[in-house]
């Protein structure tokens, strides 16, 4: 693909989504979804590492590992929502995002996938609203830690990390979940971080073997259990991304903005890094909106809707008995009334 047909790939997906979210969030309100559950790392957590480890330094804003709100933050908020941490890990009972960083997807892993899942299935009791939204994005840490471990590449780090994530998603399906939105990981050889140390090839390698068979399990989970996964290639928008930069503001996409600042020069809403591994609230920002305008095109697609044998209604709107007269391509009906 071209690099302009890239560009123009990017710019219906991320300037329609900018402008989309900074006038309303109608499209998505109305969808229907009652809450959003999220379960992911880093680039979700809004609290609740530093529940388990204290407060983090003033140059992170209200504890999220950024100079402002995260992909969690915006993502919700473009669905009507907030990402107030679940501050599970210390008993507590706060909001429905479980995020934390660090927390791996390999079962027997600290701050594990496994338990936030376990913390939010007893929340409800073992029974998911069918109206819930699960947004599961975890395994990068696990991803991370294969990259770092010296030596020849273990891919059993990445097997355990697919298998756990697997062993998450049947459970949530089991209780209940109707509506699952998992995206990949992306490669990350390009950072700051990975170009200095010289590993750029072992993490695209790590990366692609993780992906391809996350995708797998996808697919496997949905063939096996009937149950629909809303996917997003998070690699290759990534890499677009890459290329295409300083169309949405990212001046710089390869220097730490922290790195710039004696000179005077770090303005992070025009970095895409923050330091040699995090990513400015501008890039998250970005990320989150690619996400939702993505969700809702999914959403709106009824041809491929989710028939799921335990639901009376798709995640289109419609019942299970189809009517001929209704239209498959008409999305303008009362989203709100079909999910409630």
């Amino acid at each position: 693909m071209s690099y302009f047909v890239k560009i123009f790939m990017l710019l219906g997906l991320l300037v329609n989504s900018n402008l989309s979210w900074s006038s309303s969030n109608t499209k998505l309100d109305n969808a229907g979804f009652g809450s959003v559950v999220i379960f992911s790392g880093v680039f979700g957590d809004t609290g609740n590492y530093a529940s388990l480890h204290g407060d983090l330094p003033p140059v992170f804003w209200q504890n999220r590992f950024a100079n402002g709100p995260v992909v969690a933050d915006y993502f919700a908020e473009n669905l009507g929502f907030d990402a107030e941490p679940s501050l599970h890990w210390t008993g507590e009972e706060g909001g429905y995002n479980y995020s934390t960083r660090n927390s791996w997807a390999a079962l027997g892993g600290e701050n594990g996938v496994n338990e936030m899942v376990s913390a939010y299935l007893t929340r409800v009791d073992n029974a998911i609203p069918p109206d819930a939204l699960i947004f599961f994005w975890s395994g990068g840490h696990d991803v991370i830690e294969a990259i770092s471990t010296p030596g020849e590449v273990p891919y059993y780090m990445i097997d355990d990390a697919v298998d756990g994530l697997e062993l998450q998603l049947r459970r949530l399906i089991e209780a209940g979940a109707q509506h699952i939105f998992a995206p990949t990981y992306a490669d990350t050889s390009f950072s700051p971080a990975y170009q200095r140390r010289g590993i750029a090839n072992r993490v695209s390698h790590v990366t692609s073997v993780y992906n391809y068979k996350f995708r797998r399990m996808l697919n496997k989970v949905e063939r096996q259990t009937g149950q629909r996964i809303y996917r997003f290639d998070f690699d290759k928008y990534v890499d677009t991304l890459i290329q295409t930069h300083k169309y949405f503001g990212l001046a710089n996409a390869v220097d730490p903005c922290w790195e710039k600042q004696a000179e005077g020069a770090c303005n992070p809403d025009t970095f895409m890094f923050l330091s040699e591994v995090l990513i400015t609230s501008k890039t998250h920002q970005l990320i989150a909106d690619a996400f939702s305008q993505d969700l809702l095109q999914q959403i709106n697609s009824c041809d491929k809707g989710n028939w799921h044998p335990r639901a009376e209604r798709s995640v289109c709107g419609l019942h299970r008995k189809h009517d001929d007269k209704h239209d498959r391509d008409d999305h303008n009906f009362d989203w709100f009334h079909w999910f409630n």
